[in-house]
């Protein structure tokens, strides 16, 4: 029985190494590869940037780089899994989204907000009229801002539960209609 898992440790062992040397060679020769690992080697040189994560799709291959080191020198690398802080990127993304999903037919800019959250907010309003699909995506809600002056509040009480935490509540207060629109539009 030893014998089994120790044959299969070794044939793992080989596959692995020789799928990492295949990806070496790859990495060498392509021009995609070439301007990825580039772009990221100029990046790295910047300070205030540890890692940087990679993707590119074209003509139908996925493309995945990860560089440098979450923590300097701690020798822990960014993976698949890592999350990055997207910033205002992320405003683009819900752009492409909604533009899609008004050009399918799924979203009309001019809906109201709540009908998308399970409960009722009265207050999701400005002067007695509705907050719109098109007033968010134009940051034109009047929502308040939420950041207090000193941006250090906010990292007084943070824990690991954090992220779990603001998930389990837009679980639980966005329709599940509205994910299903933006994973259809992915």
């Amino acid at each position: 029985m030893k014998n089994i898992f120790f044959l299969l440790a070794i044939i793992s062992f080989i596959g692995c190494k020789n799928k990492t040397k295949e990806k070496d060679e790859n990495t060498v020769s392509d021009p995609v590869w070439l301007s990825m690992n580039r772009n990221a080697d100029s990046l790295l040189l910047d300070p205030k940037i540890n890692a940087v994560s990679i993707g590119i799709y074209k003509d139908g291959k996925t493309y995945t780089g990860h560089y440098g080191e979450l923590d300097k020198e701690k020798g822990n690398p960014p993976t698949d899994s890592t999350i990055y802080e997207i910033a205002s990127v992320s405003k683009t993304f819900a752009g492409i989204l909604v533009a899609r999903a008004v050009m399918d037919d799924t979203l009309d800019l001019e809906e109201d907000i709540r009908k998308y959250l399970r409960d009722d907010y009265p207050n999701l309003e400005y002067k007695g009229k509705p907050i719109k699909i098109k007033h968010l995506i134009t940051h034109t809600s009047r929502l308040p801002k939420f950041l207090p002056d000193s941006i250090n509040v906010l990292f007084e009480h943070i824990d690991e539960n954090l992220p779990f935490n603001i998930y389990k509540v837009e679980k639980n207060t966005i329709d599940k209609s509205f994910y299903r629109t933006c994973t259809l539009l992915l």
